[in-house]
């Protein structure tokens, strides 16, 4: 395709996102154990009971994340007429294609329209933008209004127009009310060290100082105001105080080590990980300022996410962009010219080829005799995805640089929709809370007082279709003194207790989900 090919790239891309992502919509599966569960009960309490400003879990309050991402979903819920997996995955699958779109913009702008249909492809198939494009999450989201935010201070700052700047403010202001404060930090932090590397203090003074952050400071003031008025005082100062210094210094949700994302990056950017250390790490030109500032955006973010002390897979999202473009034109290269196709082309093949389906292939075989996946994946999956990496394997020592790239990308795309539309239905009892909620709506039908006790709170709520009051801890023993009290704990305090449990209730039932065993405790006292 020519440079100005930009309109036939964009229809590719549109089709490439239904092809890649729409299995994850269609997929025959619940909310899962544990964000997906206590978002769909977020969502119920925001719908049914009016809580538009502030959001709600399991009826207390939920600073943990903004509501931006709950209205679109109630949104497209209420055109459904009901809350489902499904109406979530379509806010995840257009923030998903909003994303791919945005990234080619400012590739193409940076790298021009060839390297940037390539980088954007290849960011598609990346496992952790494939899984977080298929998932009940906010994420997605935040990465769609980051790279908006990328795109209009490169315009800002190429153009020398400082109206892009109110845009980077307008969509950093959205990306805070997704996900929270990381929205602006994640593209500010890497436009400021841009322009401090390069001196331009007059455009460091029009871009930070000028009259375009009033519209983020309009907007999440306007809801933390709106919020204070309609009553949430106490919801503000958790945010603040618990929320994001909290997560900030001390992390009680998620916490790991510094190096957390340099040994999990390999396998989560995989099956393009072995390229992207050459086409990062190595140029044969001097720095660019796009360049620069590509990379300043991946370092800069992954210095903020790696030393806050709450980690998680998940926030590497907004970063992929940067790395997807300059992969683009090392992709660009090596077809286009047919550079870079010596031995260390070979290694990167190998690698890409073992680590995505060779491993995969392994890993399928061995799950599949290990109970209860042995009644979910069959045999023939796993020798499918050895055999395909065997033949990537070939087709890097061959150096068939667009064949191999290809098989990269199909195989991609076939295991992600196999994982979607068959072992996600089949794996559905054991990641979802519903058989456990609909067993507490029945109990609670009948008059009982149910709970939960050690259970991570608003798990069960949603499927119960109702607010399940939690125990301090310690107090499961003398609420079940009484009768008509029924419990739902880990089978793991259930143990440490059981001589004095067993004396006041009966295990009425037993599950695992998502990898955690829990018991529902029936009370023995008669009334």
């Amino acid at each position: 395709m020519k440079e100005d090919g930009a309109r036939q790239h964009g229809l590719i891309l549109v089709a490439v996102c239904f092809l890649y992502y729409l299995p994850g919509v269609f997929s025959p599966r619940d909310f899962w154990v544990a964000d997906e569960a206590r978002y769909a009960d977020v969502l119920r309490e925001m719908i049914e009971k009016g809580h538009w400003l502030v959001t709600y879990l399991n009826g207390e309050f939920y600073p943990d994340k903004p509501p931006a991402y709950f209205w679109l979903c109630a949104a497209v819920s209420r055109l459904g007429g009901a809350i489902t997996p499904r109406a979530c995955l379509v806010v995840t699958w257009l923030s998903a294609l909003g994303t791919v779109l945005a990234t080619y913009a400012l590739g193409r702008s940076i790298s021009g329209a060839r390297p940037a249909f390539l980088g954007t492809l290849a960011m598609v198939a990346t496992l952790l933008f494939l899984g977080c494009a298929q998932i009940v999450r906010m994420d997605m989201l935040l990465a769609f209004f980051v790279v908006v935010a990328a795109w209009a201070f490169w315009e800002g700052f190429r153009r020398r127009r400082a109206r892009y700047y109110a845009v980077f403010y307008l969509a950093a202001g959205l990306a805070i009310l997704a996900k929270g404060p990381l929205g602006l930090a994640f593209p500010f932090l890497p436009a400021v060290a841009f322009l401090l590397w390069r001196r331009e203090w007059k455009e460091l003074r029009r871009f930070a100082a000028g009259p375009g952050i009033l519209v983020t400071i309009l907007l999440v003031g306007g809801w933390l105001a709106a919020a204070w008025m309609a009553g949430e005082q106490e919801f503000v100062r958790n945010l603040f105080a618990t929320q994001i210094a909290g997560r900030a210094v001390k992390a009680f949700s998620h916490p790991a080590p510094f190096f957390f994302y340099a040994v999990l990056l390999p396998f989560i950017l995989l099956p393009w990980f072995p390229f992207l250390v050459r086409a990062v790490g190595t140029r044969e030109r001097p720095v660019s300022d796009d360049h620069l500032f590509l990379l300043l955006w991946f370092t800069a973010g992954l210095v903020l996410i790696s030393a806050i002390s709450g980690k998680l897979f998940i926030y590497v999202l907004p970063l992929v962009p940067p790395l997807a473009i300059l992969l683009g034109e090392f992709l660009a290269e090596i077809l286009d010219e047919r550079r870079h196709l010596g031995r260390a082309f070979m290694v990167e093949g190998l690698l890409a080829s073992v680590l995505m389906f060779g491993l995969l292939g392994a890993v399928l075989w061995t799950v599949r005799r290990v109970p209860p996946w042995d009644a979910c994946v069959p045999g023939w999956t796993a020798v499918v995805f050895l055999v395909v990496g065997a033949g990537a394997v070939v087709l890097s020592v061959c150096r068939r640089a667009a064949v191999l790239f290809l098989v990269l990308f199909v195989g991609t795309w076939a295991f992600s929709s196999w994982s979607m539309l068959y072992l996600a239905g089949r794996a559905n009892p054991y990641f979802s809370g519903r058989s456990v909620g609909e067993e507490i709506a029945r109990q609670s039908a009948t008059g009982k007082d149910v709970r939960t006790s050690g259970v991570i709170r608003g798990i069960f709520s949603f499927y119960a279709g109702q607010a399940v009051p939690m125990l301090a801890e310690g107090d499961i023993v003398p609420y079940l003194e009484k009768p008509r009290r029924v419990v739902v704990t880990h089978e793991k305090e259930y143990t440490i207790r059981k001589a004095v449990l067993d004396r006041r209730a009966r295990v009425s039932g037993r599950c695992e989900i998502a990898g955690r065993k829990y018991v529902v405790l029936e009370s023995k006292a008669s009334d």
